[in-house]
């Protein structure tokens, strides 16, 4: 059985059920999906933090080409925080 938020994201949900999708299930929309970057600044130089949709922490990387190369690897989009 598809979810109200699978079933949004295919388009095949009216208005009426769309307004009433729970905080919860509108936080896990896109989130094996999609990871956020933003550049940040550490101890060890500038570095770029990368975050899962729900904004749970990943992983520092010392390259955005480095990101960009394992999200790619791993079917992910890719968004960036400023």
């Amino acid at each position: 059985m598809k979810s109200v938020v699978g079933s949004l994201i295919e388009g095949d949900v009216s208005s009426d059920v769309a307004a009433h999708v729970s905080s919860e299930d509108f936080a896990q929309w896109w989130v094996d999906d999609v990871i956020y970057v933003r550049p940040c600044h550490t101890a060890k130089g500038d570095r770029y933090a990368v975050y899962a949709a729900d904004g749970t922490f990943v992983d520092l990387f010392d390259s955005l080409g480095e990101v960009i190369i394992t999200a790619h690897a791993q079917a992910m989009d890719l968004a960036t925080v400023h």
